[in-house]
């Protein structure tokens, strides 16, 4: 059992922690901490115990090495305060690509992402699952589990062709693209 006035003390000590910008990346502590000072009768709450409020997105598409892993990476970077992204594929092709891990750097993001299967999500619960396969594709992913589905199509930067700097100015714009169509779609995302 702990007293009020012990409490107090303690609040004290933490203060700093509630309202430093470290709070702000860990929300389950500072909703803990809040909880366990502000009275004498607070539940002392594990932080483990806190739900996360952040909304799931999934993105798909044929092999998962560029446009979904983009799209992944530019919203846990941008949005990731509200959202949780993850990609896949229905035939992975086991790596991410190395243009996509190169334009995501120069926007400042560093995405240590693999490629996986849509079978390591089939259980998975989704607001969201956006498929990413351009109009001409042939083969675009199809979702059976949960969540409202939205396809958004973006060209394919991995069929791309000519000199270096070519091949990435493909990819660039795939990123720009995503990144002005895919961001204000989810920041106004009403189910």
């Amino acid at each position: 059992m702990h007293s009020y006035k012990a409490s107090l003390k303690y609040r004290k000590s933490y203060v700093g922690l509630l309202d430093a910008s470290a709070a702000s990346k860990c929300r389950q502590t500072r909703i803990y901490l809040a909880n366990l000072f502000t009275s004498p009768d607070a539940a002392f709450v594990s932080a483990s115990t806190v739900t996360s409020v952040k909304r799931r997105v999934l993105f798909i598409c044929t092999g998962n090495t560029c446009r979904s892993q983009i799209a992944e990476a530019l919203v846990n970077a941008r949005l990731g305060e509200a959202w949780q992204a993850f990609s896949a594929g229905s035939r992975p092709e086991g790596a991410v690509n190395p243009f996509a891990l190169r334009v995501l750097a120069e926007a400042g993001i560093t995405h240590l992402g693999r490629s996986k299967s849509l079978d390591e999500f089939r259980q998975a619960q989704f607001d969201v699952v956006i498929t990413l396969c351009d109009s001409a594709a042939t083969e675009c992913p199809t979702w059976l589990g949960g969540g409202h589905r939205v396809h958004v199509p973006f060209p394919d930067p991995a069929i791309a062709r000519g000199v270096e700097a070519e091949v990435v100015a493909v990819y660039r714009a795939v990123r720009d693209d995503i990144t002005r169509r895919i961001l204000p779609l989810l920041q106004q995302w009403q189910p």
